[in-house]
């Protein structure tokens, strides 16, 4: 079992978005066997399932095989230095619209997809054997940059998410917050931290649903008492688990080898994110959670 994340280096670009008349979208999604959401997306004249990775800088990864087939114009290649400071050129390019439902992008920066960027992308949760771990052929990604002028409604138990304007779109279809606990974000400069207070003291953890369980840095845990977890794997149990006062405890933490992040502790996966909903209010840099189940 994975945990992902993409660790990359080079400069955002943004893409230009046409709202439709509509300001409210619901995107049906689906899982992966291991838990990450998948949104069908037409391109060309098919669609296709691009996992969502809300950790990622980019707007599109995509394989060379479906890039083949698509409109598209050159960019400059893509630079980025894998864990031992090596570094890579990849190359991309600008698709000049892209659609979700009736949300449509214009001149969307992509990055070919490659296996070896694959590997170095994922961090593997320290039971699992990398040499013997075959990643896909290809893996398409939808990147959080793609949303971040946006607010995103995850509610992944109802399986969807929504994009729309603003909270007053999500209250208008009748969505009641009114209960919700509202925590402060920080995007840096493309991941999504929140603080979480734990057993071992307030922690920095990055929002991932390219991740499939909850991990905290083995340099955090060092050599406390561990038990079975999901997958075969083992996982320390902290009794806190608390996003501004509201209480999630108790929490399995994975242990993951964090050191190639900067300034991070833990990452919350999809195990957390399919048992809440939360909405991202990323322009403004704040969260709302659903209260914990009593």
């Amino acid at each position: 079992m994975m945990v992902g994340a993409l660790l990359t280096t080079g400069a955002l670009l943004a893409s230009s978005y046409l709202w439709p008349k509509s300001h409210y979208m619901r995107l049906p999604v689906s899982f992966s066997d291991a838990g990450i959401p998948i949104i069908e997306a037409k391109l060309g004249e098919a669609f296709h399932p691009l996992k969502l990775y809300l950790e990622s800088q980019h707007e599109l990864v995509l394989n060379e095989q479906l890039l083949a087939t698509l409109e598209k114009r050159k960019a400059r290649p893509y630079s980025w230095k894998d864990r031992n400071d090596n570094l890579h050129n990849e190359l991309s390019y600008f698709l000049p619209s892209f659609n979700l439902g009736n949300l449509v992008w214009k001149e969307v920066f992509v990055e070919v997809a490659s296996e070896e960027r694959y590997r170095a992308d994922l961090l593997r949760l320290e039971d699992q054997d990398e040499e013997t771990y075959q990643p896909p052929s290809s893996v398409d990604i939808i990147g959080g940059t793609l949303f971040r002028n946006h607010v995103l409604f995850l509610n992944f138990h109802d399986q969807s998410i929504v994009v729309c304007d603003d909270l007053a779109d999500l209250k208008r279809e009748g969505i009641a917050m009114d209960q919700w606990r509202e925590i402060h974000l920080q995007i840096y400069p493309w991941a999504i931290f929140l603080e979480v207070e734990t057993d071992l003291g307030t922690k920095r953890f990055r929002l991932s649903t390219g991740s499939s369980v909850t991990a905290m840095a083995s340099s955090q845990l060092g050599e406390l008492p561990l038990e079975e977890g999901e997958y075969g794997l083992e996982a320390y149990l902290s009794s806190r688990f608390s996003l501004n006062g509201e209480e999630f405890g108790p929490k399995k933490l994975y242990p993951c080898d964090l050191n190639c992040l900067a300034e991070t502790d833990g990452i919350v996966g999809m195990d957390f994110l399919k048992e809440h909903s939360m909405i991202l209010d990323l322009p403004n840099q704040i969260a709302y959670i659903e209260p914990a189940s009593k």
